[in-house]
C-alpha cells in the first residue's frame, strides 16, 4: 500500500532532530550498524523498536523492472548481560513492467533472533567477539524476489541464519567516540521455495538466468563496517557508516560476479533515546539494482546511567563542603575539589572558574611543569558511557585552563571513568567523591 510507505517516510523525517548516542538496531533488528550487526547488545531489560524504509533511488543501467520497496517494523530487549533478543515483521511492495498484474503487497517472512556477546573489549578484552543466530518464519509470499542476502528473507518458506560477529576498536578520539572495525561471517540455510517466479525479478536476473527451473545452493556471507566519529556533544552523536557485505550465491543458475553490495551512510544519535540512519546502497554486481536507498528511525531505551538518579538543577557532582585544594607546584596527583559539573553534563559550572584560574596561575609560573588532565566518574552507569563523560570532563576542564593562558602542549587528556574510586560508591557522598578532575604533574 502506498499509504503505508508515504507514513513511513514521514515518520523518519520528522525525527530527523531527535536521536540517540550509541548503538541503533539495524534494518533486521539487531543493535549493530545499518545493515550488518555489531557485538554491541542491549541492556538488561531494555526494550528498543524501529522503522526502517528500503526503496530504489535510481536505476542508471536499466537492470531492474521492479520497483521494490521493504518497510520493515522491528523489536528488540535485553534478556541478560550480554544477551538480546530481536525480532522484524517486513511489509514488502513491488511493482512489475506488467501492466496486467502491476503491483503486489503483502507482509513478508518474520525474523526472530538472537545475540550473545561471549568477549567484550571494553572489559580489557583483545577484541569483542559474538555470536547469532535467527529464523525467517515461512509466513512470506513464495512470488517474491529471489533472495539475495539477509534482509531479503522474504518469500522462502523458512530461512536460518547463524553468525559470528567480531569488534576492533582501531582509534578513540580524545572523548572516547571509537573508530571501530566490525567483520562477520556465517551461513544461510533455507527451505526451498514451492515455487519461482522470472518475473519478478530484475531484468538483468532474468538474463543471466539459464535454466528453467531454479536450483538453490547455502550461501557463505561475509561482511565488513566501519563506524567513524564525525562530531559528538554531550547531547548528540554524528557517526559516518561504511558497509560491505555479499555471498557466495543463493540461485545456481545465476552466473556471474558474487552478489555483493557497499552501503555509505551517516546516524545522527542522542540521549533522549531516538536515533536516525540514512544511506545508499550500492550494488556492484551485474544483475542488481545499482542503487537503494536506506533510512531507519529507531528508538533504544537509554542507558541507566543518564537517568539512574535524578537530581536537583542545582545539585552538582562534587563533595560538598570539600575546601579547594591549590595547585602546587610539586610532581604528585592533585585532586581538584570544586571542580563542579551540572548532572550527567561535561560544561563547567560558573562557580568552579575560580579553582581553574588559581590552577592556570599556577601553571603559569610554573612552565616547565606538564600535567595530565584526568577525569573520574562514579559507578552509576555502563563502564562504555563512564569512560566516554569521564574523557569530555577532562576536556573541558583542559580547554579552560587553555583559554586562562596556559599552553596546550604541557596537557594531555585522560578519561579514566569509574576505574579509580577514592571513595565508596555505596553512599552518594562517596560518588560525589569519585565525580572528579585530576590534575597529574610529569
Amino acid at each position: 500500500m502506498r499509504w503505508l510507505r508515504v507514513a513511513a517516510m514521514a515518520a523518519l523525517c520528522s525525527f530527523v532532530g531527535l536521536s540517540r548516542a550509541g548503538a541503533t538496531p539495524t534494518e533486521s533488528g539487531e543493535t549493530g550498524l545499518t545493515l550488518i550487526p555489531t557485538t554491541d547488545v542491549l541492556e538488561p531489560w531494555s526494550p528498543s523498536a524501529g522503522v526502517h524504509l528500503n526503496g530504489p533511488a535510481g536505476d542508471s543501467n536499466g537492470s531492474s523492472a521492479l520497483g521494490l520497496w521493504r518497510t520493515s517494523f522491528t523489536l528488540g530487549v535485553g534478556l541478560l548481560p550480554n544477551l538480546e533478543l530481536t525480532s522484524q515483521i517486513p511489509y514488502i511492495q513491488f511493482e512489475r513492467d506488467d501492466p496486467t498484474r502491476r503491483h503486489t503487497d503483502d507482509l513478508g517472512g518474520i525474523r526472530v533472533g538472537g545475540k550473545y556477546r561471549l568477549f567484550n573489549e571494553a572489559d580489557d578484552a583483545p577484541v569483542s567477539f559474538a555470536l547469532m543466530g535467527s529464523v525467517v518464519l515461512g509466513t512470506g509470499r513464495d512470488g517474491f524476489p529471489a533472495i539475495l542476502d539477509r534482509g531479503s528473507g522474504a518469500g522462502r518458506r523458512e530461512t536460518y541464519e547463524v553468525m559470528a560477529v567480531l569488534d576492533k576498536v582501531l582509534w578513540q578520539n580524545e572523548v572516547g567516540d571509537p573508530l571501530r572495525l566490525t567483520l562477520n561471517a556465517g551461513g544461510l540455510f533455507f527451505d526451498h521455495p514451492r515455487s519461482f517466479s522470472r518475473k519478478n525479478q530484475s531484468l538483468q536476473f532474468q538474463r543471466r538466468f539459464t535454466g528453467s527451473v531454479a536450483t538453490f545452493s547455502i550461501p557463505f556471507e561475509f561482511a565488513t563496517g566501519l563506524q567513524v566519529p564525525v562530531w559528538s556533544s554531550d547531547n548528540f552523536v554524528i557517526q559516518l557508516l561504511e558497509e560491505f557485505r555479499g555471498n557466495t550465491g543463493t540461485v545456481n543458475e545465476v552466473h556471474g560476479s558474487l552478489p555483493t553490495w557497499l552501503f555509505s551512510g551517516v546516524r545522527l544519535g542522542a540521549t533522549t533515546g531516538l536515533g536516525l540512519q540514512a544511506g545508499v546502497d550500492f550494488g556492484l554486481s551485474g544483475y542488481l539494482e545499482p542503487y537503494r536507498f536506506l533510512s531507519s528511525l529507531s528508538y533504544s531505551m537509554p542507558n541507566a546511567e543518564a537517568h539512574s538518579e535524578p537530581v536537583a538543577d542545582h545539585a552538582v557532582e562534587t563533595a560538598e563542603n570539600a575546601p579547594p585544594a591549590p595547585l602546587l607546584p610539586t610532581r604528585k596527583k592533585l585532586v581538584l575539589r570544586g571542580i563542579n559539573f551540572d548532572y550527567d553534563k561535561s560544561a563547567i559550572r560558573p562557580d568552579s572558574m575560580v579553582i581553574l584560574r588559581e590552577a592556570a596561575d599556577t601553571l603559569k609560573e610554573n612552565p616547565d611543569i606538564s600535567v595530565i588532565v584526568e577525569g573520574h566518574t562514579d559507578s552509576k552507569g555502563t563502564a562504555e558511557y563512564n569512560q566516554r563523560l569521564s574523557a569530555r570532563r577532562a576536556v573541558a576542564v583542559r580547554d579552560q585552563l587553555e583559554r586562562m593562558g596556559v599552553t596546550g602542549l604541557r596537557m594531555v587528556v585522560r578519561g579514566r571513568g569509574e576505574t579509580q574510586p577514592i571513595a565508596s560508591n555505596e553512599t552518594e557522598a562517596g560518588r560525589a567523591e569519585n565525580r572528579r578532575v585530576e590534575l597529574l604533574a610529569h
